[in-house]
Parts: structure tokens; C-alpha cells; sequence
């Protein structure tokens, strides 16, 4: 995998994933995938643990090996199979995600993991168990046995599976404080750069205030809103939010969010 030339837009929101071995207290990474939830674009790292790290933590030892095959029994990746060191994996992600970028688990023994190796927005999802989510059988990494028919200890797969199913959700990073209802208009209150793209849970009086807009939006989950700005440097314009645009295609409504999307205010 090629990671230079690649730029890091610390705006881009990220779901990172893992298969691991975890032996006394100690969270070893066999595989880290990192997915954008914006561009679609994914990364995965099969990683070799520390050469010392075998004989540090005693697994030569008949119990330890017991702990250690049920382990690799899920994954199916060896304790010295892979390509990448962890240092490689991390020097290889700074090219296109920065230290601050929000990335999003589901795994706690990762997200401490990723604030321990210095991310700093690092926020565990609360999601329905990884093994219910089955809308992407083929989207396994294909290695190390992961090819087998929906197969599904693999962290490439998880990842794109949690991106499937709740991405949506973590979208379209809207401030609740950036608008205000005004005349039926949401009023641009110009956020400052670091606000503009940010997850935030809805507050009941933005809430109704989207209620309220979205009896006059189209079918098939858009939400249109309009808003005027108070400067010169930026146009007024419209915003429409497309939580399922695959339900939409074709229709009327859709061409017509098309047009205002060209044709803003």
C-alpha cells in the first residue's frame, strides 16, 4: 500500500476497527482498519507485535498457548503474521488523518488503545452487536482466511459494516447553536472553521424547529433548509440532507432537490 501523496483533511470523521489478542491485560493489534465516513476511502494494517513481546508476556507456556489458539481461533491471524509494525501502521496513517481528527469505536480496549497512542477525539459508539450487522458478507479483507463466506472476525469488514449502518446517523455534522429558526428560515450564526464539521446531538428546541421544516421537504428522508448570511463573503444558499439517497433515485423529488442544490437561492 502506497500512503504518500496523500493529504490529511482534519475535517474527515473516521470509524477505526480492530482484531486483536488480549493476554494479561495486554491489548495486542493483529489487524487495525480506519475508514472515512465521508470519502468511503479505507485503510488496513496487518500488524507484527514487538519481536520481545512473545517471550515478555510467557506464551510458550501450555496455559498461556491454550488462551492464545482460542484467540486466534476467531481471527485466524498467527502471532507473526503480517506486514506492518505498529510503528510502520501509525507512520503510515499520519498521511492521511492527523492526531485530531474525530475517530469513532466500538471496541473500549481500542479507544483507550488510540488515546494512549496520542489521538485525541477518540469517542466509543454504543451500536447493536457487530456480529448482527450482515449487509456487506463480501467486504472482508481476504486475507488470512477472511475470504471464507461472511466471514466476520475481521476488522476491514467491521469497520465498513458500522459505516453502513449507523454513518448516517453521524451525519450532516450540524451544530445545534450555528442556526436559528427566523421566519422560517434557519439563520446562519457563521460558526467559527473548527465548528464546521462536528458531530452534536439535537437539542428538543432545534429539534422542533426541523420538525417544523421538514413537513415541507420531499419524500424519502430529504430535509431542505435555507438560510440567510449576514456577510458579504458568504452566499446565501440552500442545504439538503439526503439520509438515503439510493431510496430517491429516479424520482421526482430528487431532481427537484437537484435543481436547488444547482440552482441556490
Amino acid at each position: 500500500m502506497q500512503c504518500k501523496g496523500l493529504e490529511v483533511d482534519k475535517d474527515l470523521q473516521w470509524v477505526c476497527c480492530a482484531e486483536s489478542f488480549g493476554i494479561f491485560n495486554t491489548f495486542i493489534v493483529k489487524e487495525l482498519c480506519i475508514a472515512c465516513i465521508q470519502t468511503g476511502e479505507y485503510y488496513t494494517f496487518h500488524i507484527v507485535p514487538g519481536i520481545n513481546l512473545w517471550y515478555d508476556l510467557n506464551l510458550n507456556d501450555p496455559l498461556n498457548q491454550e488462551v492464545y489458539k482460542l484467540q486466534m481461533s476467531k481471527h485466524n491471524i498467527d502471532w507473526f503474521d503480517g506486514c506492518f509494525s505498529l510503528k510502520d501502521s501509525f507512520d503510515c496513517m499520519e498521511y492521511f488523518i492527523s492526531k485530531n481528527n474525530p475517530i469513532f469505536v466500538v471496541d473500549r480496549q481500542l479507544e483507550q488503545f488510540l488515546i494512549t497512542h496520542g489521538f485525541n477525539d477518540v469517542e466509543l459508539l454504543k451500536v447493536a452487536p457487530l456480529d448482527s450487522m450482515n449487509s456487506l458478507p463480501t467486504s472482508a479483507c481476504q486475507n488470512y482466511g477472511h475470504n471464507q463466506p461472511g466471514f466476520k472476525h475481521c476488522a476491514q469488514r467491521k469497520a465498513l459494516e458500522v459505516i453502513h449502518h449507523v454513518g448516517p446517523m453521524l451525519l450532516p455534522f450540524l451544530k445545534p447553536n450555528t442556526f436559528e429558526l427566523v421566519d422560517n428560515f434557519l439563520e446562519s450564526t457563521i460558526p467559527s472553521p473548527e465548528e464546521k464539521i462536528t458531530t452534536y446531538a439535537l437539542t428538543d428546541p432545534l429539534y422542533d424547529q426541523l420538525v417544523t421544516l421538514m413537513k415541507n421537504a420531499s419524500v424519502c428522508g430529504k430535509l431542505s433548509m435555507a438560510w440567510r448570511n449576514a456577510t458579504d463573503d458568504e452566499p446565501t444558499g440552500t442545504f439538503s440532507l439526503v439520509p438515503n439517497p439510493e431510496a430517491c433515485d429516479g424520482s421526482e423529488s430528487a431532481e427537484q432537490a437537484a435543481t436547488a442544490i444547482d440552482n441556490p437561492l
